[in-house]
Protein backbone atom coordinates (compact mmCIF):
# COMPACT_ATOMS: atom_id res chain seq x y z
CA UNK A 1 0.00 0.00 0.00
CA UNK A 2 2.53 2.07 0.82
CA UNK A 3 4.31 1.43 -2.89
CA UNK A 4 1.29 2.59 -4.82
CA UNK A 5 1.26 5.68 -2.73
CA UNK A 6 5.21 6.46 -3.68
CA UNK A 7 4.18 5.63 -7.29
CA UNK A 8 1.11 8.10 -7.04
CA UNK A 9 3.63 11.19 -5.61
CA UNK A 10 5.90 10.37 -8.65
CA UNK A 11 3.77 12.04 -11.02
CA UNK A 12 2.72 15.50 -11.55
CA UNK A 13 0.03 17.38 -13.39
CA UNK A 14 1.09 19.87 -16.43
CA UNK A 15 -0.64 23.54 -15.82
CA UNK A 16 -1.20 25.61 -18.48
CA UNK A 17 -1.91 29.18 -18.41
CA UNK A 18 -3.88 30.86 -21.20
CA UNK A 19 -2.83 34.43 -21.72
CA UNK A 20 -4.89 36.46 -23.98
CA UNK A 21 -2.78 38.45 -27.13
CA UNK A 22 -2.29 41.89 -26.17
CA UNK A 23 -3.65 42.85 -29.68
CA UNK A 24 -6.83 41.47 -28.50
CA UNK A 25 -7.03 43.96 -25.16
CA UNK A 26 -5.86 46.79 -27.74
CA UNK A 27 -8.69 46.20 -29.98
CA UNK A 28 -11.44 45.69 -27.34
CA UNK A 29 -10.31 48.94 -25.87
CA UNK A 30 -9.91 51.42 -28.81
CA UNK A 31 -13.24 50.48 -30.29
CA UNK A 32 -15.43 51.85 -27.21
CA UNK A 33 -12.70 54.98 -27.29
CA UNK A 34 -13.44 55.90 -30.71
CA UNK A 35 -17.06 55.48 -30.33
CA UNK A 36 -16.63 57.95 -27.57
CA UNK A 37 -15.02 60.03 -29.36
CA UNK A 38 -16.96 60.00 -32.56
CA UNK A 39 -20.55 60.47 -30.09
CA UNK A 40 -18.56 63.95 -28.67
CA UNK A 41 -18.10 65.08 -31.89
CA UNK A 42 -21.55 64.65 -33.27
CA UNK A 43 -22.88 66.12 -29.91
CA UNK A 44 -20.84 69.12 -30.17
CA UNK A 45 -21.91 70.17 -33.78
CA UNK A 46 -25.32 69.03 -33.04
CA UNK A 47 -25.62 71.50 -30.00
CA UNK A 48 -23.87 74.14 -31.97
CA UNK A 49 -26.01 74.22 -34.60
CA UNK A 50 -29.00 74.10 -32.47
CA UNK A 51 -28.06 77.08 -30.36
CA UNK A 52 -27.17 79.40 -33.50
CA UNK A 53 -30.69 78.50 -34.71
CA UNK A 54 -32.14 79.43 -31.42
CA UNK A 55 -30.58 81.78 -29.77
CA UNK A 56 -31.96 84.89 -31.65
CA UNK A 57 -35.55 83.95 -30.97
CA UNK A 58 -34.45 83.17 -27.33
CA UNK A 59 -32.79 86.37 -26.78
CA UNK A 60 -35.88 88.17 -29.02
CA UNK A 61 -38.54 86.36 -26.47
CA UNK A 62 -36.44 87.27 -23.11
CA UNK A 63 -36.12 90.37 -23.39
CA UNK A 64 -38.86 91.25 -25.41
CA UNK A 65 -39.54 94.17 -22.85
CA UNK A 66 -36.24 95.86 -23.55
CA UNK A 67 -36.86 96.37 -27.45
CA UNK A 68 -39.42 99.00 -27.22
CA UNK A 69 -37.33 101.03 -24.81
CA UNK A 70 -35.64 104.15 -25.67
CA UNK A 71 -31.91 104.60 -25.21
CA UNK A 72 -31.19 108.08 -23.10
CA UNK A 73 -29.61 110.85 -25.08
CA UNK A 74 -27.40 113.54 -23.27
CA UNK A 75 -26.97 116.68 -25.51
CA UNK A 76 -23.34 117.14 -27.11
CA UNK A 77 -22.01 120.52 -28.32
CA UNK A 78 -18.78 120.39 -30.06
CA UNK A 79 -16.94 123.35 -28.44
CA UNK A 80 -15.72 124.13 -32.51
CA UNK A 81 -19.89 124.43 -32.75
CA UNK A 82 -20.39 127.20 -30.41
CA UNK A 83 -17.92 129.59 -32.16
CA UNK A 84 -19.71 131.74 -34.52
CA UNK A 85 -19.33 131.94 -38.45
CA UNK A 86 -17.49 135.15 -38.33
CA UNK A 87 -15.06 133.74 -34.81
CA UNK A 88 -11.40 133.79 -35.92
CA UNK A 89 -8.96 131.27 -34.42
CA UNK A 90 -6.26 133.00 -32.04
CA UNK A 91 -3.49 134.29 -33.84
CA UNK A 92 -4.27 134.37 -37.41
CA UNK A 93 -4.48 136.95 -39.50
CA UNK A 94 -7.21 137.79 -42.16
CA UNK A 95 -7.89 141.02 -44.42
CA UNK A 96 -10.38 143.01 -43.78
CA UNK A 97 -13.38 143.77 -46.40
CA UNK A 98 -13.45 147.33 -45.74
CA UNK A 99 -9.61 147.35 -46.38
CA UNK A 100 -10.16 146.08 -50.03
CA UNK A 101 -12.41 149.17 -51.14
CA UNK A 102 -10.49 152.37 -51.92
CA UNK A 103 -10.41 154.95 -49.83
CA UNK A 104 -12.18 156.93 -51.00
CA UNK A 105 -15.23 154.71 -50.26
CA UNK A 106 -13.95 154.21 -46.94
CA UNK A 107 -14.16 158.29 -46.31
CA UNK A 108 -17.83 158.22 -47.59
CA UNK A 109 -18.50 155.29 -45.30
CA UNK A 110 -17.03 156.64 -42.12
CA UNK A 111 -19.09 159.63 -42.97
CA UNK A 112 -22.55 157.99 -43.08
CA UNK A 113 -22.43 155.28 -40.67
CA UNK A 114 -21.02 156.62 -37.39
CA UNK A 115 -19.67 154.51 -34.90
CA UNK A 116 -21.83 153.38 -31.91
CA UNK A 117 -21.48 155.65 -28.60
CA UNK A 118 -21.16 153.49 -25.83
CA UNK A 119 -22.20 154.77 -22.85
CA UNK A 120 -21.04 153.27 -19.24
CA UNK A 121 -23.36 153.80 -16.08
CA UNK A 122 -22.34 151.93 -12.40
CA UNK A 123 -24.99 151.59 -10.41
CA UNK A 124 -24.87 151.27 -6.89
CA UNK A 125 -26.15 147.82 -5.41
CA UNK A 126 -28.45 147.78 -1.77
CA UNK A 127 -28.77 145.15 0.62
CA UNK A 128 -32.17 144.86 -0.93
CA UNK A 129 -30.37 143.75 -4.29
CA UNK A 130 -28.41 141.12 -2.67
CA UNK A 131 -31.71 139.41 -1.27
CA UNK A 132 -32.99 139.46 -4.00
CA UNK A 133 -29.84 137.98 -5.85
CA UNK A 134 -29.99 134.99 -3.28
CA UNK A 135 -33.46 134.53 -3.59
CA UNK A 136 -33.22 133.67 -6.70
CA UNK A 137 -30.10 131.13 -5.93
CA UNK A 138 -32.02 129.09 -3.50
CA UNK A 139 -35.17 129.24 -6.03
CA UNK A 140 -32.61 127.39 -8.94
CA UNK A 141 -31.60 125.67 -6.19
CA UNK A 142 -34.63 124.10 -4.88
CA UNK A 143 -35.81 123.25 -8.28
CA UNK A 144 -32.73 121.51 -9.18
CA UNK A 145 -32.83 119.64 -5.51
CA UNK A 146 -36.37 117.77 -7.04
CA UNK A 147 -33.58 115.87 -9.12
CA UNK A 148 -31.20 114.74 -6.45
CA UNK A 149 -31.83 110.97 -4.57
CA UNK A 150 -30.14 109.29 -1.80
CA UNK A 151 -28.68 105.87 -2.87
CA UNK A 152 -27.78 103.45 -0.35
CA UNK A 153 -25.77 100.60 -0.99
CA UNK A 154 -26.18 97.41 1.30
CA UNK A 155 -22.57 95.14 1.18
CA UNK A 156 -22.68 91.96 2.82
CA UNK A 157 -19.06 91.39 4.25
CA UNK A 158 -17.99 88.65 7.12
CA UNK A 159 -15.53 90.24 10.21
CA UNK A 160 -12.31 88.62 11.11
CA UNK A 161 -14.42 86.00 12.91
CA UNK A 162 -15.97 85.00 9.97
CA UNK A 163 -19.80 86.52 11.25
CA UNK A 164 -21.75 87.97 8.05
CA UNK A 165 -22.33 91.49 8.48
CA UNK A 166 -23.21 94.14 6.43
CA UNK A 167 -22.23 97.80 5.56
CA UNK A 168 -24.16 100.55 4.23
CA UNK A 169 -22.54 103.01 1.18
CA UNK A 170 -24.68 106.19 0.86
CA UNK A 171 -24.27 108.54 -1.65
CA UNK A 172 -26.06 110.56 -4.29
CA UNK A 173 -27.74 110.37 -7.38
CA UNK A 174 -29.00 112.41 -10.61
CA UNK A 175 -32.54 111.50 -11.96
CA UNK A 176 -31.49 111.41 -15.49
CA UNK A 177 -34.74 110.44 -17.50
CA UNK A 178 -38.38 109.08 -16.93
CA UNK A 179 -38.94 106.58 -19.35
CA UNK A 180 -40.47 102.92 -20.20
CA UNK A 181 -41.79 102.81 -17.07
CA UNK A 182 -38.40 103.08 -15.33
CA UNK A 183 -36.42 105.88 -13.48
CA UNK A 184 -32.89 106.50 -14.56
CA UNK A 185 -30.39 107.63 -11.84
CA UNK A 186 -26.86 109.01 -12.83
CA UNK A 187 -24.33 107.46 -9.57
CA UNK A 188 -20.83 106.92 -8.73
CA UNK A 189 -19.67 103.13 -9.66
CA UNK A 190 -17.34 103.06 -6.84
CA UNK A 191 -20.48 103.21 -4.85
CA UNK A 192 -22.95 101.05 -6.02
CA UNK A 193 -20.58 98.12 -8.03
CA UNK A 194 -20.11 95.82 -5.06
CA UNK A 195 -23.66 96.24 -3.46
CA UNK A 196 -25.49 93.25 -2.92
CA UNK A 197 -29.07 95.36 -3.03
CA UNK A 198 -29.49 99.10 -3.46
CA UNK A 199 -32.28 101.71 -2.13
CA UNK A 200 -33.37 104.82 -3.36
CA UNK A 201 -34.98 107.36 -1.22
CA UNK A 202 -36.84 110.12 -2.73
CA UNK A 203 -37.91 113.24 -1.36
CA UNK A 204 -36.68 111.80 1.96
CA UNK A 205 -40.11 109.97 2.69
CA UNK A 206 -40.35 107.38 -0.19
CA UNK A 207 -37.85 104.10 -0.06
CA UNK A 208 -37.71 101.56 -3.43
CA UNK A 209 -35.56 99.35 -4.57
CA UNK A 210 -32.88 99.65 -7.67
CA UNK A 211 -30.98 97.55 -10.21
CA UNK A 212 -27.82 98.16 -11.44
CA UNK A 213 -28.10 98.71 -15.43
CA UNK A 214 -25.24 99.77 -17.15
CA UNK A 215 -21.77 101.33 -16.40
CA UNK A 216 -18.53 103.18 -17.37
CA UNK A 217 -15.53 102.16 -15.28
CA UNK A 218 -13.01 104.48 -17.23
CA UNK A 219 -15.16 107.68 -15.96
CA UNK A 220 -16.58 105.81 -12.57
CA UNK A 221 -20.46 106.51 -13.10
CA UNK A 222 -23.45 104.23 -13.67
CA UNK A 223 -26.68 104.31 -13.83
CA UNK A 224 -29.37 102.50 -11.86
CA UNK A 225 -33.44 102.44 -12.55
CA UNK A 226 -36.11 102.49 -10.34
CA UNK A 227 -39.44 100.72 -11.05
CA UNK A 228 -42.09 103.52 -11.69
CA UNK A 229 -44.72 101.85 -10.46
CA UNK A 230 -42.93 101.76 -6.73
CA UNK A 231 -43.32 105.45 -6.26
CA UNK A 232 -46.68 106.69 -5.43
CA UNK A 233 -47.59 108.85 -8.00
CA UNK A 234 -48.59 111.47 -5.34
CA UNK A 235 -44.86 111.97 -5.09
CA UNK A 236 -44.29 111.81 -8.88
CA UNK A 237 -44.85 115.69 -8.86
CA UNK A 238 -41.94 116.01 -6.48
CA UNK A 239 -39.33 114.35 -8.73
CA UNK A 240 -38.48 116.14 -11.64
CA UNK A 241 -35.42 115.22 -14.52
CA UNK A 242 -32.37 116.99 -14.75
CA UNK A 243 -31.50 118.95 -17.15
CA UNK A 244 -28.10 118.40 -18.73
CA UNK A 245 -26.13 120.53 -21.08
CA UNK A 246 -22.46 120.80 -21.79
CA UNK A 247 -19.21 122.39 -20.07
CA UNK A 248 -17.58 123.61 -22.71
CA UNK A 249 -18.21 127.26 -22.07
CA UNK A 250 -17.36 127.09 -18.01
CA UNK A 251 -13.96 128.41 -17.84
CA UNK A 252 -12.43 128.91 -14.12
CA UNK A 253 -14.29 131.25 -12.16
CA UNK A 254 -17.49 130.43 -12.86
CA UNK A 255 -20.11 130.19 -9.99
CA UNK A 256 -21.73 127.05 -9.53
CA UNK A 257 -23.86 125.84 -7.05
CA UNK A 258 -22.94 122.54 -5.02
CA UNK A 259 -25.93 120.10 -4.24
CA UNK A 260 -25.83 116.57 -3.19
Amino acid sequence: MSDKKQDNNDFEFIKEQVIVKKYKKFKKWILPFLMTVLMAVLFGIIAAATFCITEPRLYKLLHRENQNKTPVTFPTIDPEDEKGPDTEEPGTITKDKDEEKPAKEQTEADVQQPKPVIVEKSIEADINDYITMYDDIKSIAYNSSKSIVKVSSIIKEKDWFGNPVEREVKTTGLVIADMNGELLILVSLDRVKDANSIAVVFTDTIQANAVLQDYESEINLAVISVNRADVPEIFMNSITVATLGESYSIANGTPIIALG
